[in-house]
């Protein structure tokens, strides 16, 4: 009866009794799931707990932590690559996760190339990271950026570098530069200073490198956390210190230009600007 209680287990009842013994708990061999999964690992009261292997039925596989039938702890997600026989696994992400999803430390590898290496929050790039952008066609090196993220975009301070080599440091917003910021020209030696709007110069000023411009560069390029894959090939050490061996490219300087009224060439770009602010219904 369901009142019956067993001697041996002090006061509870049987059916609790039973239904606790027949929970599988401990390490247990691989068991198969009607809808093609299957599970090697550990258990605990009926749910996968501490570190086991899922294969999914779309063939990718998870090894590592596990709390309560999730992913939770050190983890390796893999994606079977190919036809069953013949296929393998290649690596998706490694590090950590907090209830199934992507939580903390960790690295993400893209199918185009790409790779992410950095911090994690749901699921989400959140924190400090590096990414690596994969090497695009007819360019010899990947974009970088270092710097800060949240809800998976761009978001605070940052470091850009792009293929050439050419170098953006300041504030993003929304994935895009916004706010001030300081970009190196590694061809002409310049650098632009000033505010940036929506991924776009707004207000600056073009001034020649000086020494410390040289190192600031090559600071950027050599930073622990994620150098820039094209720093060996474009950076030299010398006794010094750092020289940049991509040759620089002399700028021609444009003749003036003499405006027949030029209060009305600047009117008209502020009416424009104003317009196009007023558009996207922001304050001016």
């Amino acid at each position: 009866m369901e009142g019956t209680l067993d001697p041996e287990a002090g006061t509870t009842q049987l059916w609790k009794t039973w239904e606790t013994k027949s929970l599988r708990h401990g390490p247990r061999a691989t068991i198969f799931f009607p809808g093609g999964e299957q599970y090697k690992g550990e258990w605990q009261d009926g749910k996968k707990e501490g570190v086991g292997m899922q294969i999914y039925k779309n063939g990718d596989k998870y090894e590592g932590e596990w709390v309560k039938n999730r992913p939770s702890g050190d983890g390796v997600y893999s994606q079977w690559v190919g036809d069953k026989k013949k296929g393998h696994y290649e690596v998706v992400y490694e590090g950590k996760w907090l209830r199934g999803k992507r939580h903390g430390f960790g690295t993400l590898y893209y199918p185009d190339g790409g790779v992410y290496h950095g911090d994690w929050a749901a699921g989400e790039r959140s924190g400090f990271g590096v990414m690596v952008d994969a090497i695009q066609p007819k360019e010899l090196y990947p974009k970088l950026y270092r710097g800060e993220f949240a809800d998976d975009v761009k978001c605070g301070r940052g470091v850009e570098i792009l293929a050439t080599g050419n170098t953006f440091e300041g504030e993003y917003a929304a994935d895009k530069r916004e706010g001030l910021g300081c970009f190196y020209y590694l061809n002409s030696r310049r650098k632009l200073v000033g505010l940036w709007s929506d991924g776009n110069n707004r207000t600056g000023s073009y001034e020649e490198w000086i020494a410390d411009d040289m190192a600031r560069v090559a600071e950027l390029w050599l930073d622990a956390s994620g150098p820039w894959p094209g720093v060996g090939d474009l950076l030299k050490e010398d006794g010094d210190g750092y020289t940049i061996a991509a040759e620089k490219k002399e700028t021609i300087e444009m003749p003036a230009i003499q405006l027949k009224n030029p209060a009305r060439v600047v009117m008209n770009s502020i009416r424009d600007y104003v317009e196009e602010q007023a558009g996207r219904g922001e304050d001016v």
